[in-house]
């Protein structure tokens, strides 16, 4: 409950993130982040041996090219999904979507 209400001020707050400069992990900088994250998935932006977009990323952490380059990964040379276990933290969490992908975490 308390991290849907810190979602929600981030995402009413994430218009004035950028106004203010984009400081690092202020309000607005988690949508800001997830929804940078989420288009560089669908577009499939992070590729290995494909230099990055121009500006891509700046004042954001490290999970902006993770992620996406992760999940480009995932994907077989015949456009299907592949599968991974993480068995660290990179993708903690319950069940959601990041881009096209559903995620699930944990063992049922």
């Amino acid at each position: 409950m308390f991290f849907k209400l810190k979602e929600m001020a981030d995402a009413a707050a994430s218009p004035f993130y950028t106004l203010r400069g984009r400081p690092p992990w202020s309000l607005g900088y988690y949508t800001r982040k997830k929804s940078l994250i989420e288009a560089a998935i669908d577009k499939m932006a992070v590729q290995i041996g494909r230099p990055l977009p121009d500006s891509f990323g700046i004042a954001m952490d490290e999970r902006v090219v993770e992620y996406p380059r992760l999940f480009h990964q995932l994907r077989r040379s015949d456009g299907s999904l592949g599968r991974m276990l993480d068995a660290g933290s990179t993708i903690n969490g319950p069940v959601r979507k990041i881009g096209k992908f559903r995620v699930v975490s944990g063992v049922r």
